[in-house]
């Protein structure tokens, strides 16, 4: 069976502290991100708040998955997709920060050269062993 049907097969995962624990954090993460963005009215900073919030809870979630994965070859799975989403944390960070501070057109090129070089590391660890 292909590993992206055995993904979302139930048999193949047990739930774990470790793993509760990151569901848990990942949710909390998620619903404070949609706060900020409905309550800051989709500004550019909460959007782009939101941004960070989705790349951390898809890392957590994706390592939650994978703690709780009973097959190496799904735990690495979800491992590297869970890189790929911890991969581009620091460019969300560093846009996020750069508009809140108001230096945005200050540091387009930074923010450009933080996004293509997070995921080009996200992407090759995806697609690399």
């Amino acid at each position: 069976m292909p590993i992206l049907q055995r993904l979302f097969q139930s048999a193949d995962y047990l739930a774990a502290p470790l793993t509760l624990a990151n569901a848990f954090a990942a949710i909390v993460i998620l619903f404070a991100g949609t706060i900020i963005l409905v309550r800051g009215r989709a500004s550019r900073a909460s959007t782009l708040f939101f941004a960070v919030t989705l790349a951390t809870t898809g890392w957590l979630a994706c390592f939650a998955l994978m703690y709780a994965s009973r097959d190496a070859s799904i735990a690495l799975t979800w491992a590297r997709i869970g890189h790929l989403f911890a991969s581009l944390i620091p460019a969300a960070l560093f846009h996020f920060a750069s508009e809140y501070v108001g230096r945005r057109r200050t540091f387009r090129a930074a923010t450009i050269l933080f996004w293509v070089t997070c995921a080009g590391v996200g992407v090759l660890s995806v697609a690399t062993s």
